[in-house]
């Protein structure tokens, strides 16, 4: 599993050495086509890293709407925000396929950052690269012919975060 994930994104800034003793805290997960990773609401502790299979990112404001956001596959990771935030879970995740998974709680993090802050901080960088992208996905999503649409809720909820 090391080679494969040394050409993943997250990782592609990571020595062997350094894959290797992630490998060592993460938990390997499988899941099947059909199974929730997580769902939306729930406490997040913990991110994952997809090594095989496909997964479908959705949001459901409500019990009658399914918004996919995304479908992803190997290399890709979801549940980054959480792990940061410690906050509930802003999508569901459900598997299209069999799916295989590294999981990267928050517990194991706190170790590598006790253990090897320059690891801790190198993924770290990588999940803010890789946030930084999606941010910039959605906010091209928010221009329309050179006018920005943002919704009223859109905007409550950043006045909401202080930001």
């Amino acid at each position: 599993m090391e080679q494969k994930l040394e050409s993943f994104k997250l990782f592609n800034n990571l020595r062997v050495d350094e894959i290797a003793k992630l490998i060592s805290l993460a938990k390997k997960q499988t899941f099947e086509a059909g199974e929730f990773i997580f769902k939306e609401g729930e406490l997040s502790k913990s991110f994952h890293i997809v090594c095989s299979g496909k997964v479908e990112v959705f949001s459901s404001p409500d019990e009658n709407q399914h918004i996919e956001l995304v479908k992803i596959g190997p290399g890709s990771t979801v549940g980054e925000v959480g792990f940061i935030d410690g906050k509930e879970r802003t999508a569901s995740v459900r598997c299209i396929t069999s799916t295989i998974t590294l999981t990267l709680t928050r517990n194991e993090f706190n170790e590598i950052i006790d253990k090897d802050p320059q690891l801790a901080l190198k993924i770290l960088k990588e999940i803010g690269i890789v946030l930084s992208e999606r941010l910039r996905w959605c906010d091209k999503l928010l221009v329309n012919n050179d006018d920005i649409i943002i919704s009223s809720s859109f905007l409550h909820a950043i006045e909401a975060s202080g930001v």
